[in-house]
Protein backbone atom coordinates (compact mmCIF):
# COMPACT_ATOMS: atom_id res chain seq x y z
CA UNK A 1 0.00 0.00 0.00
CA UNK A 2 2.32 2.65 1.01
CA UNK A 3 4.19 1.67 -2.94
CA UNK A 4 0.61 2.46 -4.48
CA UNK A 5 1.14 5.74 -2.31
CA UNK A 6 4.06 6.45 -3.17
CA UNK A 7 3.18 6.36 -6.65
CA UNK A 8 0.37 8.21 -7.19
CA UNK A 9 2.30 11.13 -5.30
CA UNK A 10 4.69 10.86 -7.44
CA UNK A 11 2.32 10.79 -10.84
CA UNK A 12 0.33 13.93 -8.99
CA UNK A 13 3.42 15.67 -8.75
CA UNK A 14 3.79 15.50 -12.50
CA UNK A 15 0.32 16.12 -13.15
CA UNK A 16 0.22 19.11 -11.35
CA UNK A 17 3.82 20.22 -13.45
CA UNK A 18 1.56 19.31 -16.32
CA UNK A 19 -0.86 21.39 -15.92
CA UNK A 20 0.66 24.50 -14.26
CA UNK A 21 2.96 24.92 -17.87
CA UNK A 22 0.60 26.90 -20.46
CA UNK A 23 3.91 25.79 -22.83
CA UNK A 24 2.62 22.42 -22.91
CA UNK A 25 -0.90 21.96 -21.98
CA UNK A 26 -1.88 24.97 -24.57
CA UNK A 27 -5.56 26.49 -24.28
CA UNK A 28 -7.55 23.50 -25.53
CA UNK A 29 -10.33 22.73 -23.46
CA UNK A 30 -9.59 25.43 -20.68
CA UNK A 31 -6.22 25.62 -20.97
CA UNK A 32 -3.91 25.33 -17.67
CA UNK A 33 -4.46 25.31 -13.97
CA UNK A 34 -4.30 29.10 -13.21
CA UNK A 35 -2.32 29.57 -9.61
CA UNK A 36 -5.81 31.19 -8.58
CA UNK A 37 -7.06 27.99 -8.72
CA UNK A 38 -5.38 26.53 -5.77
CA UNK A 39 -5.58 29.91 -4.07
CA UNK A 40 -9.36 29.65 -3.94
CA UNK A 41 -9.57 25.84 -3.19
CA UNK A 42 -10.79 24.25 -0.53
CA UNK A 43 -9.62 21.02 -1.91
CA UNK A 44 -8.24 18.84 -4.48
CA UNK A 45 -8.37 15.77 -5.85
CA UNK A 46 -6.09 14.06 -7.70
CA UNK A 47 -7.48 10.81 -9.57
CA UNK A 48 -6.34 8.32 -12.52
CA UNK A 49 -8.84 6.70 -14.78
CA UNK A 50 -8.85 4.52 -17.70
CA UNK A 51 -11.95 4.68 -20.09
CA UNK A 52 -13.32 2.56 -22.46
CA UNK A 53 -16.02 3.48 -24.66
CA UNK A 54 -17.84 1.47 -27.97
CA UNK A 55 -21.28 2.41 -27.46
CA UNK A 56 -21.29 1.66 -23.98
CA UNK A 57 -18.42 3.54 -21.54
CA UNK A 58 -16.46 1.95 -18.57
CA UNK A 59 -14.31 3.99 -16.34
CA UNK A 60 -12.29 2.72 -13.51
CA UNK A 61 -9.81 3.62 -11.72
CA UNK A 62 -8.58 5.76 -8.14
CA UNK A 63 -7.18 8.74 -6.76
CA UNK A 64 -7.05 10.83 -3.59
CA UNK A 65 -8.22 13.94 -1.68
CA UNK A 66 -6.52 17.07 -0.36
CA UNK A 67 -8.48 19.14 1.92
CA UNK A 68 -7.07 22.74 3.13
CA UNK A 69 -6.22 22.58 6.60
CA UNK A 70 -7.40 26.55 7.71
CA UNK A 71 -5.26 28.42 10.93
CA UNK A 72 -7.51 29.95 14.04
CA UNK A 73 -7.46 32.98 12.46
CA UNK A 74 -8.67 31.73 8.83
CA UNK A 75 -5.76 31.67 6.59
CA UNK A 76 -5.19 28.44 5.01
CA UNK A 77 -1.75 26.74 6.79
CA UNK A 78 -0.97 23.29 4.84
CA UNK A 79 -3.06 20.62 3.00
CA UNK A 80 -4.38 17.19 4.72
CA UNK A 81 -2.82 14.12 4.51
CA UNK A 82 -4.51 12.09 1.42
CA UNK A 83 -7.52 10.28 1.62
CA UNK A 84 -7.86 7.27 -1.18
CA UNK A 85 -10.79 6.86 -3.07
CA UNK A 86 -11.40 4.66 -6.11
CA UNK A 87 -13.82 5.69 -9.01
CA UNK A 88 -16.14 3.30 -11.24
CA UNK A 89 -18.56 4.22 -13.39
CA UNK A 90 -20.31 3.63 -16.89
CA UNK A 91 -22.14 4.96 -19.29
CA UNK A 92 -24.57 4.35 -22.38
CA UNK A 93 -24.00 6.88 -25.55
CA UNK A 94 -21.98 8.06 -28.57
CA UNK A 95 -18.86 6.54 -26.95
CA UNK A 96 -15.86 5.78 -28.89
CA UNK A 97 -12.25 4.91 -27.74
CA UNK A 98 -9.90 3.74 -25.11
CA UNK A 99 -7.68 6.56 -22.97
CA UNK A 100 -5.82 7.28 -19.54
CA UNK A 101 -7.15 10.39 -17.95
CA UNK A 102 -5.51 11.83 -15.07
CA UNK A 103 -7.18 15.11 -13.92
CA UNK A 104 -6.83 17.29 -10.83
CA UNK A 105 -10.19 18.15 -9.60
CA UNK A 106 -10.25 21.73 -8.28
CA UNK A 107 -12.75 21.66 -4.81
CA UNK A 108 -14.05 24.92 -4.45
CA UNK A 109 -16.13 24.50 -1.03
CA UNK A 110 -15.98 22.43 1.80
CA UNK A 111 -18.78 20.32 0.54
CA UNK A 112 -17.52 19.25 -2.36
CA UNK A 113 -15.09 18.20 -0.55
CA UNK A 114 -16.94 16.11 1.99
CA UNK A 115 -18.51 14.59 -1.34
CA UNK A 116 -15.31 13.47 -2.46
CA UNK A 117 -14.29 12.24 0.58
CA UNK A 118 -17.26 9.98 1.43
CA UNK A 119 -18.75 7.67 -0.57
CA UNK A 120 -21.02 9.50 -3.09
CA UNK A 121 -22.33 9.14 -6.96
CA UNK A 122 -22.64 11.60 -9.96
CA UNK A 123 -24.99 11.05 -12.61
CA UNK A 124 -25.46 13.13 -15.89
CA UNK A 125 -25.08 13.90 -19.35
CA UNK A 126 -21.13 14.28 -20.48
CA UNK A 127 -18.98 15.81 -23.66
CA UNK A 128 -15.98 15.11 -23.73
CA UNK A 129 -12.70 14.60 -26.00
CA UNK A 130 -9.67 13.63 -25.19
CA UNK A 131 -6.32 12.91 -27.57
CA UNK A 132 -2.99 13.05 -26.08
CA UNK A 133 -1.95 15.58 -24.21
CA UNK A 134 -5.05 17.26 -24.23
CA UNK A 135 -5.40 19.49 -21.03
CA UNK A 136 -8.64 21.35 -19.41
CA UNK A 137 -11.86 21.02 -18.78
CA UNK A 138 -12.31 17.54 -20.59
CA UNK A 139 -15.87 16.60 -18.99
CA UNK A 140 -18.56 19.35 -18.90
CA UNK A 141 -21.32 17.43 -16.78
CA UNK A 142 -24.89 18.42 -17.35
CA UNK A 143 -26.47 21.04 -15.25
CA UNK A 144 -28.17 18.46 -13.17
CA UNK A 145 -24.45 16.86 -12.13
CA UNK A 146 -24.12 16.84 -8.55
CA UNK A 147 -20.72 18.08 -8.99
CA UNK A 148 -20.93 20.38 -11.59
CA UNK A 149 -20.79 24.04 -9.51
CA UNK A 150 -18.50 23.62 -7.28
CA UNK A 151 -15.78 21.10 -8.52
CA UNK A 152 -13.18 22.08 -11.95
CA UNK A 153 -11.25 19.77 -13.25
CA UNK A 154 -8.15 19.94 -15.11
CA UNK A 155 -7.19 16.64 -17.12
CA UNK A 156 -4.19 15.29 -19.47
CA UNK A 157 -4.54 12.23 -21.78
CA UNK A 158 -3.16 8.86 -22.65
CA UNK A 159 -5.13 7.64 -25.62
CA UNK A 160 -7.94 8.57 -27.75
CA UNK A 161 -11.59 9.14 -26.77
CA UNK A 162 -14.91 11.16 -28.04
CA UNK A 163 -17.89 10.96 -25.34
CA UNK A 164 -21.05 11.77 -25.87
CA UNK A 165 -22.77 9.89 -23.27
CA UNK A 166 -25.21 9.68 -19.89
CA UNK A 167 -22.68 8.82 -17.27
CA UNK A 168 -22.99 7.44 -13.18
CA UNK A 169 -19.83 7.85 -11.64
CA UNK A 170 -19.35 5.86 -8.48
CA UNK A 171 -16.57 7.36 -5.60
CA UNK A 172 -15.56 4.89 -2.63
CA UNK A 173 -12.98 5.46 0.12
CA UNK A 174 -10.48 2.81 -0.43
CA UNK A 175 -10.56 1.70 2.83
CA UNK A 176 -7.83 -0.84 3.00
CA UNK A 177 -5.30 1.87 1.77
CA UNK A 178 -6.00 4.17 4.13
CA UNK A 179 -6.22 1.82 6.87
CA UNK A 180 -3.47 -0.17 6.07
CA UNK A 181 -1.50 3.72 5.76
CA UNK A 182 -2.95 5.61 8.85
CA UNK A 183 -4.44 2.79 10.90
CA UNK A 184 -7.97 1.65 11.34
CA UNK A 185 -8.93 4.32 13.75
CA UNK A 186 -7.98 6.90 11.65
CA UNK A 187 -11.38 8.71 9.85
CA UNK A 188 -11.99 10.60 6.98
CA UNK A 189 -12.59 13.38 9.00
CA UNK A 190 -9.25 12.94 10.77
CA UNK A 191 -7.45 12.53 7.55
CA UNK A 192 -8.97 15.65 6.10
CA UNK A 193 -9.30 17.95 8.96
CA UNK A 194 -4.95 17.36 9.57
CA UNK A 195 -4.94 15.17 12.55
CA UNK A 196 -3.44 12.45 10.55
CA UNK A 197 0.60 12.81 9.16
CA UNK A 198 0.52 12.46 5.74
CA UNK A 199 3.22 9.57 4.25
CA UNK A 200 6.20 10.51 3.43
CA UNK A 201 6.99 9.99 -0.12
CA UNK A 202 3.91 13.11 -0.53
CA UNK A 203 6.34 15.27 0.24
CA UNK A 204 7.22 16.50 -3.24
CA UNK A 205 3.47 17.23 -4.13
CA UNK A 206 3.15 19.57 -0.70
CA UNK A 207 6.36 21.48 -2.29
CA UNK A 208 5.03 21.89 -5.24
CA UNK A 209 1.63 22.75 -4.11
CA UNK A 210 2.91 25.25 -1.58
CA UNK A 211 5.15 27.46 -4.29
CA UNK A 212 1.28 28.12 -6.25
CA UNK A 213 -0.15 28.89 -2.96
Amino acid sequence: MADQAAHDAERATALLAQLSNPTIVGDFFGGHLPASEFKAAAGLAFTFVKKFGMGITVDSGHGFVLAKVVGADGSPVRWSAPLFITITGGGVGGTVGMAEVNTCVVLTTPDAVQRFGHASSDWGPVMSAAVGKVAGHTSVPGTESAFAEDTRPYSTCKGLIVDFSYQGVSYKLADKVNSTLYSDVASPEAILGGKVEPPASFKPLYDALAAHL
